[in-house]
């Protein structure tokens, strides 16, 4: 969450035209921050391309401020192996490599 709030600062600061010193005051390297900002021009081009994304980046960006969600992500993203998810016709567990049974914190799940 630190990278992305420094990321979306020295973007704000790049627009009004203070990225340099936003990088002094705050220990970050401009060179670092120009990279990400590539990468992040690439990945979108890649998830548009393959039709993951619409053109429109407000429609995107709906749920960007949602921090539980990104977290979630960022979890699932770095411990991908960590549980699997068994589908039966009338329901559904999380089991580990080792087959135990994973039972979700009760509070950590949100029903919509």
């Amino acid at each position: 969450m630190a990278l992305v709030r420094s990321y979306e600062g020295w973007k704000d600061a790049e627009r009004e035209g203070s990225a340099f010193e936003y990088c002094w005051r705050n220990f970050l390297s401009a060179q670092t921050l120009q990279a990400i900002h590539s990468l992040r021009k690439q990945f979108s081009f890649i998830l548009r391309e393959a039709g993951l994304v619409d053109a429109d980046v407000s429609t995107n960006n709906k749920l960007s401020q949602n921090q539980s969600l990104i977290r979630a992500v960022i979890c699932s993203g770095l411990f991908p192996g960590i549980a699997s998810v068994v589908h039966r016709e009338t329901s559904m567990s999380f089991k580990t490599m080792d087959d135990d049974q994973v039972l979700p914190y009760v509070g950590s799940i949100q029903l919509t």
